[in-house]
C-alpha cells in the first residue's frame, strides 16, 4: 500500500519541483514588493490587495496558481496522463468549487476544468502519435497550437480566479 502511494507521488515529481521553484521565486520577489509598499504615499501594490483577502480567497488564489503550474508541468514534461493526474486535477477543481458558492461560478469551473483536462489528454494523444506512430508536420503544428491554447486558457482561468478573489476582498 505504501509503495503504491509513493509510486503515485513520484509521478508528480516534475510538478512538485516546478511548484517548489515558483515558491522560491515568490519568496525572493515578495520582499522586494514589501519594500515598494508605502500606504502613506498611496503606493499600493499587489501585496496590499492580498492583505485584504480572507482565508477562502487566499486558498482560491493558491489553488488557481497550483492548477496553472500543474498544466505547465503536464505540457512541458509530457508525462502520461494517468488516473492519478485526473484525480489531482479534479481535486484542485473541487476545492475551487467548494470555495465558490455561486451556481454560475460552479458551472464555469466545471466547464473550465473539463476543457483544460480534455485538451491535455488530446495533446498527450497527439504527442504519443508523433512519437510512436508517425511524425507528421501538420500534426506537429496542431499539437504546438493546442499546447499554446492550453497554456493561454489556463493562464486566463488563473487570472480570472485571482481577479474574482481580489474584487470580493
Amino acid at each position: 500500500m505504501v509503495e503504491l502511494i509513493l509510486k503515485n507521488i513520484l509521478e508528480f515529481k516534475e510538478f512538485i519541483c516546478l511548484s517548489g521553484i515558483v515558491t522560491i521565486l515568490f519568496a525572493i520577489i515578495m520582499p522586494l514588493m514589501i519594500q515598494r509598499f508605502d500606504y502613506r504615499q498611496g503606493k499600493q501594490s499587489l501585496l496590499f490587495l492580498l492583505y485584504q483577502l480572507d482565508r477562502k480567497g487566499i486558498l482560491m488564489i493558491a489553488i488557481s496558481i497550483l492548477e496553472f503550474i500543474f498544466v505547465v508541468s503536464a505540457i512541458v514534461f509530457q508525462k502520461d496522463l494517468t488516473i492519478a493526474y485526473g484525480i489531482v486535477f479534479i481535486m484542485m477543481a473541487g476545492i475551487l468549487i467548494i470555495c465558490q458558492m455561486n451556481i454560475k461560478a460552479i458551472l464555469m469551473e466545471v466547464m473550465n476544468t473539463l476543457l483544460i483536462f480534455i485538451t491535455l489528454v488530446l495533446g498527450n494523444i497527439m504527442f504519443r502519435y508523433l512519437q510512436e506512430i508517425q511524425f507528421d508536420v501538420s500534426v506537429m503544428i496542431i499539437y504546438v497550437t493546442l499546447n499554446i491554447f492550453i497554456l493561454l486558457y489556463s493562464f486566463y482561468v488563473c487570472i480570472q480566479h485571482v481577479m474574482g478573489c481580489l474584487k470580493k476582498g
